[in-house]
C-alpha cells in the first residue's frame, strides 16, 4: 500500500468536522482552556466562561464530534485533550493532563498559550519519551523521536477518532522503531519531530483563523 503523504493526512483530519464559525472557534478554545484546568467542564461554567447562552452551548456540544462526557454531562474529553488517564501525559501550569495521540501534545500547548512537560513512551521497545512543548517550540533532551500518523477512514474516524486515527499515532524512540512499525501498520506514515510539530501549527491556524482577532478582543 502506498504511503499516505503528511498533507493528506491533515486533509483528512480537517474533513472530520465542518469549519468552526467565529463563535464556534471561541467556545472550542475556552472548552479547550476550561479542560486544562483540570476538572470535568459543566456546561454552565462553559457558558459563562465563554460569554455564551447556555442553550447555545448546548446545542453546539451535543452537535459536535470529539465531545465526552461524564455522567453527569460535563465534558472531560475534546478533540485530544482529555482528564482521563492515557498514555500520553501533559504537565500544563502544574496541572496533570492527558492527550489522546501523540500529536495532539504538540499543538494543544499552542491553543492553550501555555508550555507543556509532555511524557509518553515508545510503544515498540516502552523507552521514555520527554519533550518540552511550547506554542513557539518543542525542545528534547538526546535523540528526537519520530511520530507514526495514519490517513483514516472517514467514515469510521467521524464515527470514532480515538479507535480509528488516535491509536495509530505514536511517538517512537528510534527510526528502526518507527519503520518496523509503520512496516507491520498499512497505512502509516512516519514524521520527524519537527515535521510533526509544525503539521499541528498548520492545523491550529486553519481550524481557528479568527483566533488573533478573539485574542485582541
Amino acid at each position: 500500500m502506498e504511503r499516505p503523504s503528511l498533507h493528506k493526512v491533515l486533509e483528512a483530519i480537517l474533513n472530520l468536522r465542518s469549519a468552526l464559525s467565529e463563535t464556534e472557534q471561541r467556545l472550542s478554545l475556552g472548552l479547550y482552556r476550561q479542560l486544562a484546568l483540570g476538572q470535568p467542564v459543566a456546561p454552565e461554567v462553559l457558558a459563562r466562561a465563554v460569554r455564551l447562552d447556555r442553550a447555545q452551548v448546548d446545542a453546539v456540544l451535543s452537535d459536535w464530534p470529539g465531545v465526552y462526557r461524564d455522567a453527569q454531562g460535563r465534558v472531560i474529553g475534546y478533540w485530544g485533550l482529555t482528564i482521563a488517564k492515557m498514555r500520553h501525559q501533559m504537565l500544563v501550569d502544574g496541572r496533570r493532563l492527558y492527550a489522546w495521540c501523540a500529536w495532539d501534545t504538540l499543538f494543544l500547548p499552542d491553543l492553550l498559550g501555555s508550555a507543556a512537560q509532555v511524557e509518553s513512551s515508545c510503544p515498540v521497545s516502552g523507552a521514555r519519551i520527554s519533550l518540552r512543548v511550547t506554542p513557539e517550540r518543542v525542545e528534547c533532551l538526546g535523540e528526537r523521536p519520530l511520530v507514526s500518523f495514519v490517513l483514516p477512514d472517514p467514515q469510521k474516524a467521524a464515527a470514532d477518532v480515538v479507535s480509528n486515527f488516535c491509536h495509530y499515532v505514536y511517538f517512537f524512540a528510534t527510526e528502526e522503531a518507527a519503520r518496523d512499525w509503520s512496516t507491520a501498520h498499512p497505512g502509516t506514515v512516519i514524521a520527524t519531530l519537527d515535521e510533526a510539530w509544525a503539521l499541528g501549527r498548520e492545523r491550529n491556524a486553519r481550524c481557528y483563523p479568527g483566533r488573533q482577532r478573539m485574542s485582541a478582543a
